[in-house]
């Protein structure tokens, strides 16, 4: 076997020893770059949190304003239709229409000389009777 000498040994350990020492420096500033990416993280979490939940409360807020707009807005419009007559016109209107919906079936009733509800079930003028 060849015979190395103690000069290419320690020549081996040196390199080796430099590798290792260059592996465990990169490691070390990777590990630490590692944390401060960590940190950092964590700080951005519990500020978006924070503020997630102000968005939240904010959000709760609106809404309860503007259901309270709302309400307020539709009790004040009433009032304002209800002032200027619109429910006596609504309710005259809903009284002629069924008025006229009246004299309506009256003359059908007149005219076949049964009532609507007996033309529905079938059934015989006024005055006849029907065939068995």
């Amino acid at each position: 076997m060849m015979d190395l000498s103690p000069v290419y040994v320690d020549l081996f350990f040196f390199i080796s020893g430099a590798g290792f020492l260059v592996l465990g420096l990169l490691c070390a500033v990777l590990l630490a770059y590692g944390i401060a990416i960590a940190r950092d993280i964590r700080r951005i979490t519990s500020l978006t949190k924070k503020e997630v939940e102000e968005v939240i409360e904010d959000v709760g807020t609106l809404r309860r304003e503007v259901k309270a707009t709302v309400r307020a807005g539709k009790t004040a419009a009433r009032g304002a239709l209800m002032g200027v007559g619109v429910g006596e016109l609504l309710s005259f209107l809903t009284a002629t229409l069924t008025d006229a919906r009246r004299h309506k079936k009256a003359r059908e009733d007149a005219v076949t000389g049964m009532p609507t509800s007996k033309k529905e079930e079938g059934g015989v003028p006024y005055g006849e009777e029907r065939e068995r």
